[in-house]
């Protein structure tokens, strides 16, 4: 059964001002075509010197911004983490002061005209947050028919709607959907060119672009431009792999593929992003092992000074739950060790799925319920057993300026499709006996990816959790909320 990644789920809607804390970067090269034709696909890279105190690893990755989180117009299947991930780094080992590259695969897609795309990316530390530029690949994508009169004949004081008192670093929601409007008045059509988002600051300039398809000569790449930055939180479930920072393939991640484009194959459109509902209609599972284990690693969210810290939480107890966890319902009983890690007895099932969860407690933290989506039926490893410090959780409720009632609990949800992945644009349910409860904090609303909502002053009792996407409605499921303690859950379309 999976489980869901919520560690930094619970971080931080409220230190997304912090997001660079720990992780820095400063852009150093690239390669990117400045021209291409709808159904071309070309490997492309970015390059950036890992400022950061820590070794970058496979979840330190490429998303997009402007808007954030956005589904890339160039998303190719297959190659991409998700329509608004291109990359992780191609290795695993960029330790600070290295010079790490962020390899991907783009697809053009089919226009009727010459049009002018601005693709923006920043990297991310999932779990952690945003941090360094946002680059912005300048690229115009020509019809199959050929193209249209030249795109470079639009000039930037047409298209100069962002760069007017633009900050340099994180910004609050009212100032960012300023800025998002100030660049969709600035788009221009001059000369049968479509220009989809104003050009911006210059913030580095990258080496000369080459096409590695249809034999095209290499041409200089345009400047990359930014329009503006946000610090934000959000999850992924899996990394890709593409081809390595010195040319070759990934030592320890699978090379990149590029198989031959097909003209009359359209990619999905930008803003239908493909998303795995295969699970929807899966029937509930009615057996499982005679007993099962589970294991993960504990974790405490503290304050240091005003930063946000995930340090393993060592000492924690962590019980096997079901029910209320009491007399016979407490399951099992152990003690994390010095990296936070346990692994639970084996545990009775009865031959049915078991309707479990994990809680992990510590003096000086908030007690954290981890419920998984649906009952065990296999053994279950990597759970991510995470608990707010005391002030860490007063900190996120001052900062997010909500209510949160003494005796009340908070409820974490992590919306997916069936491959784990983030669904944008989801809206969820919390209810108990039918009545919504609880103030739900869509993070999406602060700039943090979509999928993950953070449900505060929800009352003790049977919490029914669901979400809706596109018409569709996902597997609602039932967990507990515990009184002055979090609960956290993932949502999924089925089994």
């Amino acid at each position: 059964m999976r489980w869901l990644v919520l560690a930094v789920g619970l971080v931080v809607v409220a230190y997304e001002a912090n997001a660079e804390a720990s992780y820095g970067a400063t852009f150093a090269g690239g390669s990117a075509p400045p021209e291409m034709t709808a159904g071309e696909e070309v490997v492309v890279y970015l390059e950036y010197r890992n400022d950061s105190t820590v070794t970058w690893d496979f979840d330190t990755r490429l998303g997009t911004q402007d808007p954030t989180d956005r589904a890339s117009a160039f998303f190719k299947q297959g190659n991409w983490v998700s329509p608004s991930r291109p990359t992780a780094a191609d290795h695993s080992t960029y330790a600070p002061g290295a010079i790490g590259r962020f390899t991907w695969v783009m697809v053009a897609p089919e226009v009727s005209e010459s049009t002018r795309f601005e693709e923006s990316f920043q990297l991310i530390q999932e779990g952690v947050g945003w941090f360094g530029p946002t680059q912005t690949l300048s690229i115009v994508v020509h019809p199959l028919t050929g193209p249209t009169p030249d795109p470079d004949a639009v000039s930037d004081e047409e298209s100069a709607g962002c760069n007017a008192g633009r900050p340099g670093g994180s910004i609050g929601v009212g100032p960012l959907l300023v800025m998002l409007l100030g660049c969709a008045v600035a788009r221009r059509r001059r000369r049968g060119v479509t220009d989809l988002s104003s050009r911006s600051s210059t913030v580095g300039a990258v080496r000369r672009g080459t096409r590695v398809q249809y034999g095209v000569r290499p041409r200089p790449m345009s400047k990359l431009h930014a329009c503006a930055q946000v610090a934000i939180v959000a999850i992924s479930s899996f990394a890709v792999a593409c081809g390595g920072g010195d040319g070759g393939a990934k030592p320890d991640a699978p090379p990149i593929v590029v198989p031959d484009a097909a003209p009359d194959a359209p990619p999905p459109p930008p803003d239908a992003p493909e998303y795995d509902f295969s699970c929807m209609n899966n029937p509930a599972p009615t057996t499982a092992p005679a007993t099962i284990t589970v294991s993960g690693t504990a974790n405490g969210i503290d304050l240091n000074g005003t930063q946000p810290q995930i340090n393993p939480l060592d000492g924690a107890t962590v019980n096997a739950c079901k029910g209320n966890c009491t007399a016979a319902n407490k399951l099992d009983t152990q003690t994390s060790d010095a990296n936070g890690n346990f692994t639970t007895k084996a545990l009775t099932t009865g031959g049915v799925p078991l309707d479990g969860y994990i809680r992990v407690t510590k003096t000086g933290y908030r007690t954290s319920n981890i419920f998984p989506p649906a009952p065990l039926v296999a053994d279950t490893a990597g759970v991510p057993a995470v608990a707010f410090s005391t002030t860490a959780f007063q900190a996120a409720v001052l900062f997010l300026q909500v209510t949160q009632t003494a005796g009340n609990g908070d409820v974490t949800l992590f919306v997916t499709d069936c491959a784990n992945t983030p669904i944008m644009g989801a809206q969820v349910t919390v209810k108990q006996g039918g009545t919504d409860v609880g103030q739900i904090i869509d993070a999406g609303s602060f700039g943090q990816g979509g999928g993950t909502f953070i449900v505060f002053d929800v009352p003790p009792g049977d919490t029914e959790v669901s979400a809706t996407y596109n018409g569709m409605t996902l597997r609602a499921h039932t967990v507990t909320t515990f009184g002055d303690q979090t609960t956290a859950t993932q949502i999924r379309p089925g089994f």
